[in-house]
């Protein structure tokens, strides 16, 4: 009987629930829907019931804030450095396929700056260090640099032939400045000045696109391609210091420590490599297409895995080998496309819906 009316209860609750959770989708500029929940609910409810609204909706520890909205799917998202802010985490940026970036403000919930001027698919984005220049790599065969305080293109660099599908940024210990490195379907990698917009090394070598790219050291960097290899170079030199060679076409790699990256395949594996040794030390079937893999900032694993993304911690057993284990797992109502960490360890990730979600 207490059973049945407790069940009653959460049955009323749970429709109110999605009552609210339907309307904090609208508000999302507004308040996060962990706001609109405890603003609605907390008042008058138990705290039982209260707990399995929580776990109805997702909130233990999952999304804190909603920012919409692309038109289109959000192809990559970073942190924004404000230099005019003392707030580490106050600002993201997204690009998206709909040819747009936008720069977000997470205090006030709200797009600060609409970047336009790309004529096709954003599918990557970096920022320089202290925050005043955004760097966007498209499927117009183009990256351009942008001022975050006008929104304006500074410069637009040219000599990629094909599809931008990576770029980061490179600290060059030797120049005392930063580069840019930019990968693309075009199967190369370009080294680029960041005042000039000019191109001082074009690495080759991969045989297949470049899917993507990952700073090593100050003078190197790690590559994936669909040639199924991972290349390391000499940002120096351009020249390519050793191969890693997979099964199956990369399309996502970061580096886990000094002496290891990962690396997500097409067909659903993750591999932890050594780079003194150039030996795969670890490989574990996700079990579903993977979007994308980073290293996070606690040494443990981020993998998009269609609408679920997972962190994996890997220890290490008896016998000194590896292990992997799942830690969290997060469902989605949209296929995550990208990921960033923020300085305080928080998600942000881009959805297909032209949603970007803050996780805790």
């Amino acid at each position: 009987m207490v059973f049945q009316k407790l069940k009653n209860k959460y049955n009323k609750c749970t429709k109110y629930t999605k009552w609210i959770h339907d309307y904090s989708k609208k508000l999302p500029l507004i308040m996060s829907r962990r706001e609109i929940i405890k603003k609605h609910l907390v008042e008058f409810l138990p705290n039982v019931i209260l707990n399995l609204i929580n776990e109805y909706l997702h909130l233990s520890g999952n999304c804190e804030l909603i920012l919409e909205k692309h038109a289109d799917w959000v192809m990559c998202c970073t942190y924004l450095c404000d230099p005019n802010s003392h707030q580490m985490n106050s600002k993201i940026v997204s690009s998206s396929i709909d040819k747009t970036l936008k720069i977000w403000n997470t205090q006030t919930r709200k797009c600060e700056l609409t970047l336009y001027g790309h004529t096709d698919w954003i599918r990557a984005c970096s920022i320089l260090p202290d925050g005043n220049k955004i760097i966007s790599g498209s499927d117009d065969n183009t990256l351009k640099i942008w001022n975050t305080q006008t929104g304006e293109c500074e410069l637009t660099l040219m000599e990629h032939y094909s599809f931008i599908t990576c770029c980061i940024i490179l600290y060059d210990c030797y120049q005392k400045d930063y580069k840019i490195v930019s990968g693309s379907s075009d199967r190369t990698l370009k080294i680029w000045n960041t005042h000039t917009g000019k191109c001082e090394l074009t690495l080759e070598g991969h045989t297949g696109s470049v899917s993507c790219c990952s700073v090593l050291s100050d003078r190197k960097i790690v590559s994936g391609s669909y040639d199924c290899t991972l290349k390391i170079w000499n940002t120096q030199t351009g020249t390519c210091e050793s191969t890693l060679t997979g099964r199956d076409a990369i399309l996502c790699c970061d580096k886990l420590s000094n002496e290891q990256i990962i690396s997500g395949c097409i067909k659903r594996e993750l591999k932890i490599w050594n780079i003194r040794t150039n030996n795969c030390e670890l490989t574990f079937n996700l079990g579903s297409t993977m979007t994308r893999c980073i290293a996070l900032s606690n040494g443990h694993i981020l993998t998009g895995l269609g609408a679920t993304t997972k962190i994996w911690s890997i220890k290490t057993d008896m016998l000194n080998n590896l292990k992997e284990k799942c830690e969290l797992t997060l469902t989605h109502s949209s296929r995550a496309k990208c990921y960033a960490e923020l300085p305080d360890e928080r998600l942000v990730i881009g959805f297909r819906n032209g949603t970007v979600e803050i996780y805790n």
